[in-house]
């Protein structure tokens, strides 16, 4: 978390310093190489960090407020570094809003034509028996479709399918990637 300690007992070219320095996290770092002393030194004095706000000051209270959407604490504030920093927050995701989210529908409905039409072929041109043999062996419980099913195409050519199956399997996977 933001304002934590790091610990780096062999700094080498300071990325450990650099990374926490830009996280907002304190940190330690030592080495017995006064090379690697040097150049992580170099590193971190020249490098560019964002700023953050101390939660525990009024600016930060401000912020606080601003990103939580909420009003403006109005309790004291000591500018202690242990109550951490205000730092961006990414929105919260739940199963029910990917769910629920109609996009996913629009782009279905976009590619699924197509990717049917690519299954029905690819269906017509497989080796006789083979889907039913296939099936057999995943041993379903459930009724699926009379052609290959989505989630049946492989990614590469099995040998005994047709060579005329690779262009239709790599068209299949091009258009599946739904962009």
């Amino acid at each position: 978390d933001p304002g934590d300690l790091v610990l780096d007992p062999t700094c080498g070219s300071g990325t450990t310093a650099t990374v926490a320095e830009q996280w907002g996290r304190r940190w330690i770092t030592i080495d017995t190489s006064r090379v690697a002393l040097t150049l992580a030194r170099s590193r971190v004095m020249g490098a560019r960090y964002p700023y953050y706000l101390l939660s525990d000051s009024p600016e930060g209270q401000a912020k606080e407020a601003e990103v939580r959407q909420i009003s403006n604490s109005s309790k004291l504030t000591y500018g202690n570094i242990r109550h951490g920093f205000v730092y961006e927050r990414a929105k919260r995701l739940v199963l029910s809003s990917i769910a629920d989210n109609s996009e996913i529908d629009v782009i279905w409905e976009r590619w699924e034509k197509r990717l049917a039409q690519l299954r029905v072929h690819i269906t017509d041109l497989l080796p006789e028996s083979w889907l039913n043999d296939f099936r057999a062996r995943q041993k379903y419980n459930t009724k699926v479709p009379l052609e290959i099913a989505e989630w049946e195409v492989p990614r590469q050519r099995p040998s005994d399918w047709s060579e005329s199956t690779e262009v239709l399997l790599a068209q299949f996977w091009q258009a599946d990637k739904r962009t």
